[in-house]
């Protein structure tokens, strides 16, 4: 994983290198490796799975309910903070399963290929 940032560095200092001296050759050319390519706009699907603070709190209050698993807590949380969510950290104090659920999801999701 630590290697990826490497990579993405040098390619972006290969790509944006100066032009080869039999490029100059007095016709207008284009280098697409130079060209941008903006990423498309979330889609509406995508943007909708992204839990809100409110279906988090429900989600919290129904594992304390026990109506749900505290590993079904820690994926809504863990979905909820890679949005770029924050959390209270009241709503997780004296409560040392969740933290360690929410642990174990953050690990898993950071463990993948």
């Amino acid at each position: 994983m630590r290697a990826l940032p490497r990579v993405a560095i040098l390619w972006a200092l290969t790509a944006c290198g100066p032009a080869p001296e039999h490029a100059s050759s007095g016709h207008d050319q284009l280098d697409t490796s130079k060209v941008f390519i903006a990423t498309p706009p979330t889609s509406d699907l995508s943007s909708s799975r992204t839990p809100s603070q409110d279906s988090v709190l429900a989600t919290v209050a129904a594992y304390r309910g026990k109506r749900v698993s505290v590993d079904v807590a820690a994926r809504i949380i863990v979905d909820y903070f890679e949005a770029g969510g924050h959390l209270d950290p009241r709503v997780t104090q004296n409560d040392m399963d969740l933290v360690r659920a929410i642990g174990r999801e953050l690990d898993r999701r950071t463990m993948r290929p």
